[in-house]
């Protein structure tokens, strides 16, 4: 059975917002129409979000009904982990810690695709968490009875197969580290000597999983940022990702890149067609 499945990050639930508990977080309604349009013509099986918040009524006053967003038969949300189907999900739970420092959440769910029941993870390790943590988070997903056939999200971790210099380390020390003005220059070198000794992909790639987008694309892309986040490509980087079990076909996938993804969000979607 052919399945398309789409991995998005969609910042901050595709709302306008700085984290601070006191501010009001507020739809972007150009970002929201943006992302409709994106998925509507792209039509996924399934659709797996990350940072997809308000998912739930809440003090701050703003719901983000993403099954009626996204028009699907069937959804699952864990913290700001979503997926949505167009095949029935049997059973789901979240993997983590109780929050973003312990290294981050992830969802994981059994889906009925046919005759089949194929295990599904979407992952989002915290961008603050160091690699280990983060890959304390996917070795709990290969404890379940079923370890995940897919597993796909924003991983906030590289992978060694797109040969970051370390000129590219420099500039984005520079450009995306240092911006934040909490983290001095001895803290931003410990960060960035952490993110280029990559783990997460590494040891999902020792358990047998395969990066779908290395097996039909040749050439290094990036997966953020898009316009909407910088006109500024020199730090582009990838870290969404669709990794499947070696028993499943791929058939095609890439990153989508056009006119709505470039407004939607600060990441662009990824994609994989598979054949289960």
């Amino acid at each position: 059975m052919k399945v398309k499945t789409i991995a998005y990050n969609l910042l901050n639930g595709l709302c306008d917002w700085d984290f601070n508990p006191y501010n009001i977080p507020i739809i972007n309604k150009k970002r929201l129409l943006a992302a409709q349009r994106l998925i509507k013509e792209e039509d996924p099986d399934i659709l797996c979000l990350t940072e997809a918040l308000f998912s739930s009524k809440n003090y701050r006053g703003v719901y983000m009904d993403y099954q009626k967003i996204f028009g699907y038969p069937h959804i699952d949300v864990r913290d700001g982990n979503t997926i949505l189907s167009k095949y029935p999900i049997k059973f789901s739970k979240r993997i983590g810690g109780q929050n973003y420092k312990d290294g981050g959440v992830a969802l994981y769910c059994l889906m009925e695709i046919g005759k089949k029941t194929v295990p599904i993870s979407i992952i989002h390790p915290s961008f603050y968490a160091n690699e280990s943590k983060k890959t304390k988070l996917i070795k709990k997903l290969f404890e379940e009875k079923d370890p995940p056939k897919i597993i796909c999200g924003d991983f906030n971790s590289i992978s060694y197969s797109d040969n970051y210099t370390k000129e590219f380390a420099e500039n984005f020390k520079e450009k995306v580290i240092l911006k934040d003005s909490s983290i001095d220059k001895k803290l931003a070198d410990k960060i960035i000597r952490d993110i280029f000794k990559p783990k997460v992909v590494k040891y999902i790639e020792g358990k047998g999983l395969i990066d779908t987008y290395l097996t039909k694309n040749k050439n290094f892309d990036y997966t953020v940022p898009t316009d909407f986040c910088s006109l500024d490509k020199s730090t582009g980087i990838r870290i969404d990702f669709i990794f499947v079990s070696k028993d499943i076909k791929i058939l095609d996938s890439g990153i989508i890149k056009n006119e709505l993804s470039e407004k939607a969000s600060d990441h662009y979607p990824v994609y994989a067609v598979l054949e289960i």
